[in-house]
C-alpha cells in the first residue's frame, strides 16, 4: 500500500525511494479512540480544511490513507515527551488560494521605422 506524509508541503511517499530518505511513516490518530489528539494532530499539520478534517478522518476508506512521517517529530518518533508533531511553518503550508491569472498584454501593432519615414 502506498504512504504518503500529509503534513504541510512535504512530498515524502513510499512510491519513490529518493523521497523516504529512511522516513517511517506513522498513521493519524482515530477520532475515535482519541478526538483531542487527532484535533491536535490536524491543526499542526497545517492542511486546509477541505483537504484534511475529522470528517475525512472519520470514513474508514479515506482515513487509512493519511500518515505523517518521521520527519516531523522531535525525535523522529512520538515519544512520551514528544507525541504531536512539529507545527508546521507557514513555508510548509500549502496555499489554499489560488494564484489569479497573469494578464495578458494587448498586442500592439509593428512601430513604423525611422528610415522608411523619412524616405517616402
Amino acid at each position: 500500500m502506498v504512504k504518503r506524509c500529509c503534513y504541510g508541503t512535504c512530498n515524502t511517499d513510499s512510491r519513490y525511494k529518493d523521497r523516504v530518505e529512511n522516513a517511517v511513516f506513522f498513521p493519524f490518530p482515530k477520532p475515535t479512540k482519541d478526538v483531542g489528539k487527532c484535533l491536535r494532530w490536524i491543526k499542526l499539520c497545517g492542511r486546509p480544511h477541505q483537504q484534511l478534517n475529522i470528517n475525512k478522518l472519520k470514513n474508514h476508506g479515506t482515513a487509512k490513507h493519511f500518515y505523517v512521517c518521521s520527519k516531523h517529530f522531535v525525535e523522529g518518533i512520538p515519544t512520551l515527551d514528544h507525541p504531536d508533531p512539529l507545527p508546521a511553518s507557514p513555508l510548509d503550508r500549502p496555499s489554499s488560494v489560488r494564484r489569479p491569472p497573469k494578464l495578458r498584454r494587448e498586442p500592439q501593432p509593428p512601430r513604423k521605422s525611422a528610415t522608411a519615414e523619412t524616405i517616402s
